[in-house]
């Protein structure tokens, strides 16, 4: 019995050390608290006392305890649904800027030495001797020193300058067209001040380009009136024989042609196509403003007989031998250009056609020559 109980301690005993060192083991330390660590990281604001409201003594009065409030009358305003009208802006316009002074250039110190003018002017070949008497033969678009060449006709030759200025150098100076100044008969008529007829053939003959027009219907350019384009302005028509024989006048302001209005860029378009297509038969009607007024002109395009005969001045008959007879157009030609050539010679012209085709030729000769050596390289 005893050796019973003393196995039953015993087993207790080893129960009792078992769970000892078990709890060792598995002992666990307690969590520290840090109570300012909790502080600082909390809400401070909620530690803060909220303020205490603002004392209202409006309500004390609207309480009336003792009955000597009197509330205050409201009068109600009128509102107006009118809004005021605006005061107009003043338009202000600016000033046109000042036009640059122009300073002109010394004309150029060239000669003219010959001209070959072709039926379309690209192709025309002219040769002009600078200050060193060297002659060069020059095209449409060349350019010659600051200048470039604009245009290239029978006896003259047109240049424009770097600073925009036009120099015209004449390989004739006294053009056998002066000795028929009639001419303009043959192409416009005058009927009155506002009516003219003009017969489109010969002045396509006398009028080669559209710059030729413009250069000699003395065509400034775009006229403005407050800022604003009112039309085609007309220059000095001094020297501009299209401008003087339709009626053209210095600072007239062409303002409509045919009822469509010059002053805007995609109409004048138009209206060249317009006049070029034009037949005989059509009129042209221009408005133009002259001196403030209104003015209207028109041009009737149709076929003037031709007067080749120079009228006499009044008071003096021309000289004939008796019984000789009248003499046609071609007589009458023939002898103008007998009579210019005494007057200023024949030979010099000849002489100078003659240089250009020698230089001509001795310019084709060398290409020739040039090529020739290239091909046998």
């Amino acid at each position: 019995m005893k050796l019973q109980l003393w196995i039953i301690n015993s087993a207790f005993i080893l129960v009792l050390i078992v769970a000892l060192v078990l709890s060792n083991l598995f002992k666990q330390d307690p969590p520290v608290v840090h109570i300012n660590a909790i502080l600082q990281k909390g809400d401070i604001k909620s530690l803060e006392v909220a303020p205490a409201e603002a004392l209202n003594l409006e309500k004390i009065y609207q309480n009336d305890v003792f009955g000597t409030y009197v509330a205050p009358i409201v009068t109600a305003v009128k509102k107006s649904f009118i809004t005021p009208i605006p005061e107009p802006q003043t338009i202000t316009f600016n000033p046109p800027p000042e036009a640059k002074q122009v300073n002109f250039l010394p004309p150029l110190s060239i000669s003219i030495k010959g001209i070959i003018a072709a039926a379309e002017e690209q192709n025309s070949v002219v040769m002009i001797a600078d200050e060193t008497n060297k002659e060069k033969m020059y095209h449409l678009g060349d350019r010659l020193k600051d200048a470039e060449i604009i245009r290239i006709s029978r006896n003259k030759v047109v240049l424009l300058r770097s600073n925009g200025q036009q120099e015209t150098f004449y390989l004739i100076k006294e053009d056998l067209s002066s000795l028929a100044p009639e001419r303009w008969n043959n192409i416009v008529k005058k009927t009155n001040a506002q009516n003219y007829k003009i017969d489109p053939y010969a002045f396509l003959e006398e009028v080669e380009t559209f710059g030729s027009f413009m250069e000699r219907a003395a065509i400034l350019g775009i006229a403005y009136s407050q800022g604003n384009q009112i039309g085609i302005k007309i220059g000095d028509t001094k020297d501009c024989d299209v401008a003087n024989n339709i009626g053209l006048v210095q600072s007239d302001i062409i303002t409509s042609v045919n009822g469509i209005n010059t002053s805007e860029s995609k109409n004048r378009t138009q209206l060249y196509d317009l006049i070029t297509q034009m037949k005989v038969g059509d009129k042209i009607d221009i408005n133009l403003l002259r001196s403030g007024q209104n003015i209207s002109i028109t041009y009737e395009l149709t076929k003037l007989e031709k007067i080749f005969k120079k009228p006499m001045p009044a008071g003096i008959q021309e000289n004939k031998k008796p019984n000789e007879l009248p003499m046609n157009a071609l007589q009458e030609r023939d002898t103008r250009i007998r009579d210019f050539s005494k007057i200023h010679g024949k030979g010099n012209r000849g002489n100078q056609m003659s240089d250009l085709r020698k230089h001509l030729l001795e310019n084709l000769h060398s290409r020739l020559r040039n090529a020739r050596g290239i091909a046998r390289r």
